[in-house]
Parts: structure tokens; C-alpha cells; sequence
């Protein structure tokens, strides 16, 4: 596909009525929320991200139980909100997986004196109540990280890549219960002479699947050169032949995730030289062999890593990101159990940053997708849909929803833009509006091709309240524009939506 593809799709889709993105901006933090991931437990989602104090040097966990309808259940759950251990610098990239409705959300340490990597983790209960930290790879000789995790109903395993300083990576698991107890650490594979980096563990039945980033069987060991195999580990630990995913030693293919049906796993991953093209490899369900071709997810230009595969109970729903600046979009696309492609759609749009973690998890009626995004100089975790406002730590107004209207449309000389915002803070209470907050919303007009041609402030207090503005089809110097498809993105600190405008001549 050529260069133009991801606008072309955004546009089509837009066309065809799919015009409002309404992001639920879930956090708000003076620092950085990132790294989401989420699971659903049979009553409430749980999301969980790393948050990161730049002024104090520190990185948490935290999570937030949401439900399916997209409220918040409870205040914020602090999984890991103190320093412990050895000085540890920095904990990183939660992980989540459910099980008998509980979760287990596990990460990894750095933790400096002695310098090594150790993979913890905590079980949340469905009240959110939560247990003590599991130690689950601390070993003092070794540097263990970049941990997984999944549940076979029966209970979690944990996967994560370890090596002793100096040594080729290697990919061990161990056995998590329910009730907090772990079975003794083993080797699901090593070999002296490459690397495994990077694993991915999922379940289908009573069978894992677990599979990492290989470094070429030459040894050699350049940065941007890896393979993915996998193995499966049955319910008692024990691991299978090594199964091929993708072998090509001349690129870079990175691990995105392994997600699985009642029949199958689904290993999701991307060559980066293709360009960063979004594929895919079923597995059978014991794990011993790969099943059918390549699955080529996306191979528009421009899609990168995915980062979220979840199996809805009729298809896979892949998640990732589509475009190049300024135009950047989360797009999903469905994989049939047999393999076949369902339709590509768009989840959420952003013109001026893109998000790099994206994970979803199915619901009960839903599959909900999460992921972190630029908020200024910060980061914030976004969800799609509308929620009930964001948690914590807001640095703007709270508006529970936006209703924006254009019209006429299409239009040949004038078009009005009439919106009004509901803030149980303000708008509806009538509370004197801040001067902090004085320049929200704002209203940008985008051409087709992304490029910013008209940009208005609302800088009044009756901005937060029912108004309306006119564009008279003119750019920013008072240029008439040429026919054709706008874009007009109403934002505020924690609201945004993107409707289209047509113009004729």
C-alpha cells in the first residue's frame, strides 16, 4: 500500500459515519502514566500502568478497577507505591492476568545495590483489597526482567528472561496460585551460544504458550536481528519441542503478545523492515506446532508495534497503532479463528502525538482498549468511549461529556460549530472558572492531509458553557480553502472529539 493509506482509511472510515472519537482520559499526573495493561475478571476491568515521578526519581505501579460500562469501582489501588528492597531505582512494564476473579499484576526491578533485575508481583482481589509483594525471581547472582504472565484456570505462570552477567538470556517460568503460593522456578529454554529476549506467555486450556525474540542460531548478537519461536509448558511445568514462528536473520522482528481462543494461540508480532508491518502465527492449542501461514494483520505503511491481541469469543482483536505524524491513529483489526481477516477499524485518533502501549482485554459485552498518551509534558492513560472523568491528580476542568455540532454540512460559505460542555465542576454548578484554565477548549481545523489550517481559542469563561463559533472556509491568514474534507477537533484538558466538515465550492 502506498503512503497515503492510513489518511485514505481515516477518511473512508469517516465517511461511512464512524466520525466522533471520544477518548476517556482516565488519569491525570504532573509526571508520566504509562505502559497500560488490563484484564477482566468475570465482574470489573482492571487497569494497571507505571507511574513515574520525574522530580523524585521514582517509578509505581498503580491500577484502577473499572466497569464494563465504563465507571470507576473504588478509589485508585496502590500496588506498589513505596520504595523497597535494596534501593530499587525503578520498577517497570506491569503486566495482568485473571484468574478465579482475582488478578495478578506482575513487573520488574531494577534494583541497584547489588545491581540486578528481579520480577515481583501482587494479587489484587476483586475488592480491591490486595495481598503482600510475591517474590517471584530475586535471585541475588541473577538479572531477571521484561516478565508475562497468564491463567489456565487452574493457576498464573509467570514468564520473564534471565541471565547471570556476561551470560547469553534464557527463558524461565514459574507457577503462581490462587492463593499466593509459587511452585520452584525451571527453564522453559536456554542454549549457551543466543539469547531469548522479550517472552510472551498465553493459555488455551490447560496449556501454555510461551514466545520470545531468538537471536540467529549463529550466535552472533547485533541489536536489530531476532527470530520469534515459541514452546508450549503443559499444567505440570514440563516444556514441549521449540516451535518456529518466524525466522528470517536478516531483520528485526519484535514479540508484540500471544493471545488464545478455545482452539488456538495467536502469537502477534512485526518485522520491522517490512515497514513495521502487524502479523500474526496460530499455534496449535498444545503448543507443539504452528498452524497455516503467516497472517499478514496490517501491512498498510506506517502501523507499528500492537501490544494488544484479545480473543472476544467469536474473533481476535488486535490493536495498534496506524500513520505517520501528524496524523496518528489506534486502529483493530479482527483475526477469525481460522485465520481469515475480519474488518479494520478505528478506535482513536490523535493529530499531534502518537501512543506507544496499547493492551485490551474482553468484557462481558465488550472489549475495552487502553493506552497511554501525550498530555503536554505528560503522560496520561486513555481509554475508548466515554467514562466518568479521570482519577486523581487532574490538572484541568473534569468534563463528563461534550456535544458538538456542525452545520450545514456540507457548506459553501459559513459553517457554525456549536458545542456545550457538562462539568459537574463548574458548568453545571456555576463556580468561578479558574485563569489557569481559561484557554480550554480549543477548536483546530485540519485539512485531509493532516495539516493544521485554522485554530480557535476560546479564551473566556463562557467557553466552559453552551456556545458556538463560525468558520467561513478560510486558513489562518484569511485564505480561502480549497473543496473538500476537514476535520474539526474540539479538545479540552480531558475531552476530545473529531467531527468532519465538508466543504463545497
Amino acid at each position: 500500500m502506498d503512503r497515503k493509506m492510513g489518511v485514505i482509511i481515516s477518511l473512508l472510515l469517516l465517511l461511512m459515519g464512524a466520525e466522533v472519537f471520544a477518548d476517556w482520559r482516565i488519569t491525570y499526573y504532573d509526571g508520566k502514566d504509562e505502559m497500560p495493561a488490563i484484564a477482566w475478571n468475570g465482574n470489573y476491568y482492571l487497569i494497571v500502568w507505571q507511574r513515574e515521578n520525574i522530580s523524585e526519581d521514582t517509578v509505581f505501579v498503580y491500577g484502577q478497577r473499572v466497569t464494563s460500562a465504563r465507571t470507576f469501582v473504588g478509589d485508585k489501588i496502590p500496588i506498589l507505591d513505596v520504595v523497597t528492597g535494596p534501593a530499587p531505582d525503578y520498577e517497570k512494564e506491569p503486566e495482568i492476568a485473571s484468574g478465579d476473579s482475582k488478578w495478578l499484576v506482575v513487573w520488574w526491578e531494577f534494583w541497584g545495590s547489588p545491581n540486578r533485575y528481579v520480577v515481583r508481583g501482587r494479587i489484587v482481589n476483586n475488592d480491591g483489597s490486595i495481598s503482600g509483594i510475591l517474590d517471584i525471581a530475586t535471585n541475588t547472582s541473577l538479572l531477571c526482567n521484561d516478565a508475562d504472565v497468564a491463567w489456565n484456570g487452574v493457576k498464573w505462570l509467570v514468564v520473564w528472561e534471565q541471565h547471570a552477567s556476561g551470560e547469553k538470556k534464557y527463558t524461565e517460568g514459574r507457577f503462581v496460585h490462587i492463593d499466593g503460593s509459587m511452585d520452584t522456578p525451571f527453564e522453559i529454554e536456554r542454549n549457551v551460544n543466543y539469547g531469548r529476549y522479550n517472552p510472551k506467555v498465553a493459555a488455551c486450556g490447560l496449556n501454555f504458550f510461551v514466545a520470545w525474540e531468538d537471536v540467529p542460531e549463529d550466535g552472533v548478537y547485533p541489536n536489530d536481528r531476532y527470530n520469534i519461536f515459541g514452546k508450549g509448558v503443559d499444567n505440570n511445568g514440563n516444556p514441549g519441542p521449540r516451535v518456529e514462528i518466524f525466522k528470517d536473520n536478516t531483520q528485526y522482528v519484535h514479540l508484540d503478545k500471544v493471545s488464545a481462543s478455545n482452539n488456538y494461540f495467536l502469537v502477534v508480532y512485526g518485522p520491522y523492515e517490512n515497514p513495521n508491518h502487524v502479523c500474526g502465527r496460530r499455534v496449535n492449542s498444545e503448543g507443539t506446532g504452528t498452524v497455516g501461514a503467516n497472517i499478514a494483520i496490517s501491512s498498510a505503511e506506517g502501523s507499528a508495534e500492537c501490544h494488544g491481541a484479545a480473543w472476544t469469543g467469536s474473533n481476535f482483536h488486535v490493536v495498534y497503532r496506524l500513520g505517520w505524524s501528524p496524523i496518528i491513529g489506534i486502529y483493530c483489526r479482527e483475526v477469525n479463528e481460522d485465520g481469515s481477516l475480519g474488518s479494520e477499524f478505528q478506535i482513536s485518533e490523535d493529530f499531534t502525538a502518537p501512543s506507544w502501549y496499547i493492551s485490551n482485554a474482553q468484557g462481558d459485552t465488550n472489549c475495552l482498549n487502553v493506552w497511554d498518551g501525550y498530555a503536554g509534558d505528560n503522560y496520561d492513560i486513555y481509554t475508548d468511549g466515554t467514562g466518568q472523568g479521570g482519577i486523581e491528580e487532574q490538572r484541568g476542568i473534569k468534563f463528563n461529556s461534550a456535544e458538538v455540532v456542525v452545520y450545514p454540512n456540507p457548506f459553501r460559505s459559513n459553517v457554525i460549530i456549536n458545542y456545550a460542555l457538562s462539568s459537574k465542576h463548574y458548568a453545571q454548578e456555576n463556580k468561578e472558572v479558574p485563569t489557569a484554565y481559561s484557554l480550554l477548549p480549543t477548536i483546530r481545523i485540519y485539512d485531509a492531509g493532516g495539516r493544521l489550517v485554522k485554530d480557535f481559542s476560546r479564551a473566556t469563561p463562557d467557553a466552559l458553557r453552551s456556545t458556538q463559533i463560525t468558520w467561513d472556509g478560510t486558513d489562518d491568514f484569511g485564505r480561502e480553502l480549497s473543496a473538500g474534507i476537514y476535520f474539526v477537533r474540539f479538545e479540552t484538558e480531558d475531552y476530545r472529539v473529531v467531527k468532519k466538515a465538508i466543504l463545497l465550492k
